[in-house]
């Protein structure tokens, strides 16, 4: 079975790929399938993320961020 490391989204990584992508917590949240809580606990450093699903989604913005 292979391993696979996740990603690091510090609170100012999260933070910052929103931000770029100028959108509230709400809406960046429903982008990649979670609360605004969960959003702001991201960013507060609170919490991190964590799922799978969140994470992937997480790149995947990021790496359009970039190509844009």
């Amino acid at each position: 079975m292979m391993v696979v490391e996740m990603p690091d989204f510090t609170a100012d990584r999260v933070r910052a790929l929103r931000r770029k992508l100028r959108l509230t917590q709400t809406e960046f949240g429903k982008l990649i399938g979670a609360s605004q809580q969960l959003v702001a606990g991201w960013e507060t450093d609170t919490i991190r993320p964590g799922r799978y699903t969140h994470v992937a989604a997480l790149l995947e913005l990021e790496e359009g961020v970039k190509k844009a």
